[in-house]
């Protein structure tokens, strides 16, 4: 069965605030490497090609 837009919206929400809890605890040295983990990932051509394509189709 199909989820509604109620349903969906209401499940991000959720999800954020999971997301939130969590990072609440960070550190700024944990969002330091987390920054710097994510940039790293980004400099391989597979995942900059793959988030180029993304960022193409939603422009």
């Amino acid at each position: 069965m199909a989820m509604n837009s109620h349903d969906y919206v209401a499940s991000l929400v959720e999800k954020a605030k999971v997301a939130q809890a969590v990072a609440e605890k960070f550190t700024q040295e944990d969002c330091d490497k987390l920054t710097a983990a994510v940039a790293y990932a980004l400099t391989k051509p597979e995942v900059a090609l793959k988030f180029g394509e993304m960022l193409v189709e939603e422009s």
